[in-house]
């Protein structure tokens, strides 16, 4: 039975063939699916990978999880699907694309391609929140990582600035002796 991961912190230059190249190592993949912004059409940086068995979905994880891919750490873990909140409804109530309040939920208006008013949710809407819920995820680690590689970046600088600063002391401290130097120089020029 077919397994779908989800594979996240990827550089938006990836293309599916790297992929399909990368995966292809650990057995059969069925489908690759690299999500884009659906404005600019550009990768945002993660995607969704179908390996034909669970035992090839498990010897990817394993092998590719933490593996570098140009420059980027992946990470690669079983998709995960979104589970059914159910007790929403009504306008402004969520649901998938093309409907307004609560879709395929148990209330709102959706067009009757989509189940009529107030129906259940397709496979589809499922598929469609899946791939949102494993976007959160996404969002929530790059954020937790950006700060801590912040905070390493902040001291790094601070240590630089401070490298610099003592430089600049070390060289107003040679031109000083320089100067003095000169002006000895110089005075005992004049004075001889």
């Amino acid at each position: 039975m077919a397994t779908k991961l989800y594979v996240g912190n990827l550089s938006f230059e990836t293309t599916q063939q790297d992929l399909e190249e990368l995966f292809g190592q650990a057995g059969q993949v069925d489908s690759i699916s690299i999500v884009t912004d659906d404005d600019t059409g550009r990768s945002r940086g993660f995607a969704f990978v179908e390996m034909a068995t669970n035992e090839e979905a498990q010897a990817a994880i394993q092998a590719l999880n933490g593996k570098d891919m140009d420059g980027r750490s992946l990470k690669v873990n079983k998709a995960r699907a979104k589970e059914d909140r159910g007790g929403r409804g009504g306008f402004g109530g969520g649901g998938g694309r093309g409907s307004f309040g609560g879709g395929g939920r148990s209330g709102g208006f959706s067009p009757p391609s989509s189940r009529g008013f107030g129906g259940g949710r397709s496979d589809s809407t499922r598929d469609w929140e899946a791939e949102r819920e494993n976007e959160q995820q996404e969002k929530e680690i790059p954020e937790s990582v950006i700060r801590l590689t912040g905070q390493a970046q902040f001291h790094s600088s601070i240590k630089e600035i401070e490298s610099t600063i003592e430089r600049m002391q070390r060289t107003q401290e040679e031109i000083d002796l320089i100067t003095a130097q000169t002006r000895e120089a110089m005075a005992k020029l004049l004075g001889a």
